[in-house]
């Protein structure tokens, strides 16, 4: 399945070489084909078979922005917290899928961890133990020359650092699940029938609306306009 996105400049026509420069400079889309680049017309370029990724500014990390005007239709576009387009999908309804936030792979993730750390605590406390017994049999002239004794002692200071690497990574899942959860899909024009959206994990197959505001609330996908919001 292609995947495309439409981006305008009202000023001028985009080049090719205009548009991979562009591109790449936002660290928007990679692995692109330049031969995927089409030139429409009217401040108009296609790009076809495109990747999107997460932009390398951190304090954007996870959000994708298709520019001012731009479209997303056919394949799948994934955000980790924010995707922003103007419009999504098309009237000939070609499959087009959008997900955004990952608040349940960080979930998984994090449940895998806590078993992680009970696990290597678990180890650190066999270690400790036994580290203590070799202090009460041995004085430090023999056990400093203990194979067994040293061999105790390395695995400790060896299972400390994995310890503490585990604790970081709980203190980032922490940070990405709180941000996930504020993940949103802004559609400032249309999103047509058909689109499938997923925020993270409550999904919906779109009818036609413009200009919303998709999150997720109370395990359910809503739509947030101005002025209203509603539950699908």
């Amino acid at each position: 399945m292609e995947a495309y996105i439409l981006l305008t400049d009202e000023n001028a026509v985009l080049t090719r070489e205009q548009i991979l420069s562009s591109l790449k400079e936002k660290g928007v889309v990679s692995g692109i084909n330049e031969e995927a680049i089409k030139e429409l017309g009217n401040g108009k370029v296609e790009v076809t078979n495109i990747i999107l990724r997460k932009g390398n500014n951190s304090r954007n990390r996870g959000h994708i922005s298709a520019g001012k005007m731009g479209k997303i239709v056919g394949g799948i576009t994934q955000a980790g917290q924010n995707l922003e387009v103007y419009d999504l999908g098309n009237k000939a309804r070609l499959h087009t899928e959008v997900c955004v936030g990952r608040e349940d792979k960080y979930i998984n993730d994090k449940n895998q961890l806590v078993l992680q750390m009970k696990s290597v605590g678990k180890e650190l406390s066999l270690l400790r133990s036994a580290y203590q017994n070799f202090q009460k049999r041995y004085m430090p002239e023999e056990r400093n020359v203990n194979p067994m004794y040293l061999k105790v002692e390395d695995a400790i200071y060896t299972k400390e650092l994995e310890m503490k690497e585990i604790q970081k990574k709980d203190v980032y899942l922490d940070e990405e699940i709180e941000k996930s959860k504020h993940a949103k899909l802004i559609v400032k024009g249309t999103i047509y029938q058909g689109v499938k959206i997923d925020v993270n994990g409550a999904r919906w197959f779109s009818d036609e609306v413009t200009n919303v505001t998709v999150r997720k609330t109370d395990e359910r996908v809503a739509l947030y306009t101005r002025r209203s919001r509603y539950e699908i």
